[in-house]
Order: C-alpha cells, then structure tokens, then sequence
C-alpha cells in the first residue's frame, strides 16, 4: 500500500489514501517530475518498462512520481531520483507547478505537478537505473525532440512533450546559470566525500 495525499484544486491537503485508491475515485493528487539535462542541453529520456501499469513501454522524457503523504515536492523529487536512477545530492531548480488533467493516455490522474530541472554531467553508464521503472535510457538533443514533438507519429511514443517549450524558454534563459550552479555543487560534494 502506498498513501498518497489527497489534495484539492489549490493544492492543500483535504486526506490521505492509498495511491491506487486515489487513481479509481479521481481525486486530486501530487507528482514531482524532472527533466535531467546535461551541459550540453542533452535531456536524459528513457522508455518506461513494459511492467508499468500507467503508459508501460512509452518513451518518457522525465524522472518522477507522486508525491507520499507527508512528503514535499522536493522531497519526492530527490527521492525519485535516487530510486530511478540513481543519483542524489543534485540541486533541483523549480521551473513551475502545473495542473495535469485527465486525458486519453492517462484518464485517472488528477495532478498537481512540480516540474524541476536537473543537471547531470556523469556518463550515462554511472546511472543506475530501477529495471521496475525504466527498460532502456539515452541522451538526446533538445533539437531532435523538438523535431519528434513536431511529428505526429513519433510523438505518440512518448509522454510529456507538451511541456517542451517550457523546458526549452527555461534552458535558454539560465542555462549559464544552471550549469555554474550545478558545478559549484558537484565540486562542494565532491570535496565532502573527500
């Protein structure tokens, strides 16, 4: 079982229920979503494995999940990341908070989503990634999925390509900025470990 908090549409905590439970009634709930890039603007996508009861086998451009109850949006983000990939101590830069309507793909969750970016400059081999969640993994140029949001048939593989030009108005405004942060990060912790 795993409980999830009930929220209602200005995102205050109305409950607590069991995710599965949350899924069948419809009710408002919390996800956490990131877009892991490199200094190359490089978006990390993976195909989400066939096991997955929501959208299995579809390619995915973000690492994510919902929010536990008691949990923040950051909290979850971080402890996605560790889960699915591997990788923790990154800092997370917010770049908004959404609603996410049910639709054809999804028509059961009822979202409200904090979307963050996160930078990643190791090899992708490092990376460990939860067989449970994520079949296969790859680097892309932000330019060739620009060119898969444009095309209808290879567009329907994947999930979350909508929120492309908010990634991209994002990564072109801070992109200096995000990288000089996530460096002074990486030297500080790599100095801790040491």
């Amino acid at each position: 079982m795993e409980l999830i908090d009930v929220v209602n549409e200005n995102d205050e905590v109305i409950g607590v229920k069991d995710k599965d439970l949350v899924h069948r009634d419809g009710n408002w709930h919390r996800a956490s979503r990131m877009w892991v890039l490199n200094s190359k603007d490089d978006v990390l996508i993976h195909q989400r494995a066939e096991s997955k009861k929501i959208l299995p086998a579809f390619w995915d451009t973000t690492i994510g999940g919902h929010v536990l109850s008691g949990e923040n949006y950051e909290e979850a983000a971080k402890r996605e990341l560790k889960e699915e990939i591997g990788i923790e101590n990154v800092k997370l830069f917010e770049i908004r908070k959404l609603r996410h309507v049910p639709n054809k793909l999804c028509p059961f969750e009822k979202l409200i989503v904090k979307i963050f970016l996160v930078k990643y400059d190791g090899n992708i081999e490092d990376l460990d990634f939860d067989k449970n969640e994520i079949s296969k993994a790859k680097f892309i140029k932000l330019s060739e999925l620009e060119k898969i949001s444009k095309n209808n048939k290879e567009k329907k593989k994947f999930v979350y390509l909508d929120d492309l030009e908010i990634l991209k108005s994002f990564v072109k405004k801070l992109s200096p900025v995000l990288y000089i942060e996530s460096s002074k990060s990486d030297l500080l912790q790599r100095s801790n470990n040491q």
